[in-house]
């Protein structure tokens, strides 16, 4: 009677967090495919995405992405301007051998505006011209490198993780209520312009700049795939 008391118990959370989590359409990746410009200043040793003349702090978004948990297809699509606050190189500059890698400053900010629509429906914008996502990295420094380390590549890449502070993803945007929670931002940064050698005064423009964004599960997933363990062991075992 014990164990089909907990197998009750068990079903009637599925159902409630299962319930719960339809609700809205948590978003698992985003990819984003930035205009060019300069992304490490050499002057100052700073990290940040700008325009060539290195005096705009923000990218514009060529093409943005979204999935959400309950499909396996890029069914949100994006566009306006990415702007992340300056991230400072932490001396020494650890580059080797013509191999760049620096650990930057962490606590940097991530903010992205423009529109947001479905691509079921792009002709009814959820969100027009609006704060999409603010967001602050919760790591105090990061790592910034050639990967792989080639100079004929002259890609870097690095990765920091995030935690929402506001916009229309925070709150949840639009009838569909599309929302990010935690996640683990990657920036991919093909054809550096000149060969990327290290990072002292030089500054680096990037032609293929991308961000790809991963969600963290939130705890009620991780829930929900402990309750589905438990219970397929209680059926087991009946």
């Amino acid at each position: 009677m014990a164990r089909r008391g907990l197998l009750l118990v068990a079903i009637a959370l599925l159902v409630t967090l299962a319930t719960t989590q339809a609700q809205a359409a948590y978003v698992d990746d985003m990819q984003i495919l930035l205009t060019q410009g300069v992304w490490y200043h050499g002057a100052n040793q700073t990290f940040y995405p700008s325009d060539f003349s290195g005096m705009n702090p923000k990218a514009g978004i060529i093409e943005g992405l979204i999935s959400t948990a309950d499909s396996p297809n890029w069914n949100y699509r994006f566009a306006g301007t990415v702007e992340v606050t300056p991230s400072t190189l932490m001396p020494p500059d650890q580059s080797t051998g013509g191999v760049a890698q620096g650990q930057f400053t962490g606590n940097v900010d991530l903010t992205i505006i423009g529109d947001l629509w479905s691509e079921a429906d792009p002709g009814n914008l959820i969100v027009d011209n609006g704060t999409l996502l603010e967001a602050h990295m919760t790591d105090p420094s990061w790592i910034l490198s050639e990967t792989p380390p080639s100079q004929s590549y002259n890609v870097l890449r690095g990765s920091a993780t995030f935690v929402p502070q506001g916009g229309a993803l925070t709150t949840g945007a639009g009838a569909e209520n599309v929302t990010i929670g935690s996640f683990v931002l990657g920036y991919w940064l093909n054809m550096c312009t000149p060969a990327v050698v290290d990072f002292g005064t030089t500054n680096y423009s990037v032609l293929q700049p991308q961000i790809q964004i991963n969600a963290i599960p939130e705890p009620a997933t991780l829930t929900l795939l402990g309750l589905g363990a438990m219970l397929a062991g209680l059926r087991r075992r009946r």
